[in-house]
């Protein structure tokens, strides 16, 4: 396939280094500040800097929060790559916008875990009501740091959604009728994308009205939902690229056997009942979301705890009923979750070229049932 050479780097590996990059120097930089604390906390010198220390570990904190977005954006980088070459697998790339988008989304990110690493270079550090100690900028610098930032997460967000859409309707370059459908490993991506995004879209929205005097008890209660909902969507990334790495392994093998052309048969992938296991991941992780954010209004509470894995907990003082349907529900999602996790880690060392679609269907995951499909836009006809 590659007489004249091999291809350069796409743009969707160049921006997954990158973002791999700012990800890792982030926590290595927390990692050494907190090292440092650990370790001279009781020297003369440090004594002396306690609250420039304690303030710029709390900024890399922050810068952390930030790079929290990298996983899901490289992940999304690779499957709409992946998408591609599944419709040309030799010369297959995204449209040039969409790969514009890889470059707006890597670099606005960039831009935004700069701009939070500012304070401590025009700031003072200042401790707040509760006793943290932060690095406190002017009234107009802060305002202009302020608002450079939500112009570089409103890049992130535009950037993305241009990629998700991308996917959508991308078409066969010589005849749109031979674009192939959407993988079920893709659609689950895309739905754990969307739901990962969204929710940090909705704290983005509700800290910005608090942070311009929108004081309400409403907006904290909503502030504190979705905070909660981080807890449950950061299975997303992980997930996500299991559910890549299990196609890549499929068409690994349908590739190297009969197709010498390098060509992917329509329906290639996974076992069936593999993909449905992707299907319970993503349904797990959607409804536990979508408990965070209605359990506050069916008991009343203002605050959703979640145990060790991220799943909901039963609120105290919920009446026993209410009580029994969360847990039952939490169990569920918990065996949806973890069970389909390992199923796809065994269909990965268990598949071979005669096991996998389009040749052999191997049936449902659970015998007679059939897993729907989770929420994803259809895929265009042509």
């Amino acid at each position: 396939m590659w007489a004249d050479g091999p291809p350069a780097v796409s743009p969707a590996l160049q921006c997954t280094m990158n973002l791999t990059i700012q990800f890792f120097a982030i926590f290595l930089l927390l990692m050494i500040c907190k090292t440092v604390h650990d370790f001279c906390h009781g020297m003369a010198w440090f004594i002396a800097m306690k609250d420039k220390f304690e303030a710029a570990e709390n900024t890399l904190m922050n810068a952390a929060t930030t790079v929290f977005m990298a996983p899901m954006l490289c992940i999304l980088f690779i499957a709409a790559r992946m998408r591609a070459l599944q419709i040309d697998p030799k010369t297959g790339a995204p449209q040039p916008w969409a790969q514009m988008c890889f470059y707006i989304c890597t670099y606005c990110l960039l831009v935004c875990t700069l701009l939070t690493l500012l304070p401590p270079f025009l700031g003072k550090p200042e401790r707040d009501s509760t006793g943290a100690c932060s690095y406190k900028m002017s009234g107009a610098i802060g305002g202009i740091v302020t608002a450079c930032r939500f112009l570089a997460l409103l890049g992130v967000y535009g950037g993305f959604t241009a990629v998700c859409v991308s996917v959508y309707i991308i078409e066969h370059p010589v005849n749109p009728a031979l674009t192939p459908p959407i993988s079920p490993a893709m659609q689950c991506v895309m739905n754990l994308t969307v739901q990962y995004f969204s929710v940090y879209l909705m704290l983005f929205i509700f800290i910005t009205c608090k942070q311009f005097g929108a004081h309400s008890r409403m907006i904290d209660i909503l502030i504190s939902v979705f905070e909660s909902a981080q807890k449950t969507i950061m299975f997303a990334p992980m997930l996500a690229t299991l559910f890549i790495g299990c196609r890549m392994r499929a068409l690994q093998l349908i590739m190297g056997s009969d197709n010498t052309d390098g060509s992917i048969p329509v329906g290639a992938g996974p076992q069936s009942w593999a993909q449905d296991a992707m299907f319970l991941c993503t349904w797990s992780v959607h409804v536990q979301l979508i408990m965070t954010i209605l359990v506050p209004l069916v008991t009343g509470t203002s605050r959703v705890e979640h145990d060790e894995d991220g799943h909901v907990k039963v609120p105290e003082g919920a009446a026993k009923t209410v009580g029994i349907i969360l847990d039952c529900i939490r169990w569920l999602c918990m065996l949806s979750m973890y069970g389909g996790a390992v199923t796809i880690m065994v269909a990965v060392y268990y598949m071979t070229p005669n096991t996998l679609p389009p040749k052999v269907n191997a049936g449902p995951l659970i015998p007679g049932v059939q897993v729907p499909k989770p929420p994803t836009p259809p895929t265009p006809k042509f």
